[in-house]
């Protein structure tokens, strides 16, 4: 996750604290995307796909600080077809728990060992050739709906 996500910081900064892309960091990214498929989603599909579903907030529309507005801090770009899932799901695991902090032992063990942990379900999944298409990842392949009031994952 760490070698992909160098595609990141130009825009994050090397560490996730932010430039012209939002901070990730010191918990950032786990206050905008509380479950993992959220920030799936948002990787894989990004400002642009979600502005034509109508999706006024990413994330978490509670989230401390207030929401994000999708399109408020630039574009965010989809990277689905320029990354395979397996890189998307790694750059994803490497910004909550090596940047934002998110503990795999603590309150985030059952989603590390589901996505996150080397031999985890999901990555394995992807790393053999699943695809977020796939049955299995009905959550995050596709873009949610306008007016959805709770994130796949919540």
């Amino acid at each position: 996750g760490a070698e992909v996500y160098g595609k990141c910081a130009g825009c994050h900064g090397a560490e996730g604290g932010g430039g012209a892309g939002r901070q990730l960091s010191n918990g950032e990214v786990l206050k905008t995307f509380p479950a993992i498929e959220d920030q799936l989603r948002w990787l894989e599909f990004g400002t642009e796909k979600y502005k034509a579903a109508g999706i006024a907030v990413y994330g978490n529309p509670n989230r401390p600080g207030g929401p994000h507005q999708t399109g408020s801090f630039g574009v965010m770009p989809g990277w689905a077809g320029e990354l395979p899932p397996a890189e998307i799901l790694a750059v994803a695991c490497y910004v909550r728990y090596d940047l934002s902090g998110a503990d795999s032992a603590g309150m985030y063990a059952a989603e590390y060992e589901k996505w996150c942990a080397p031999e985890a379900e999901k990555y394995v999944a992807l790393q053999g050739g699943k695809t977020f298409a796939d049955s299995e990842f009905a959550n995050v392949g596709t873009v949610p709906k306008a007016g959805q009031d709770k994130p796949y994952g919540g």
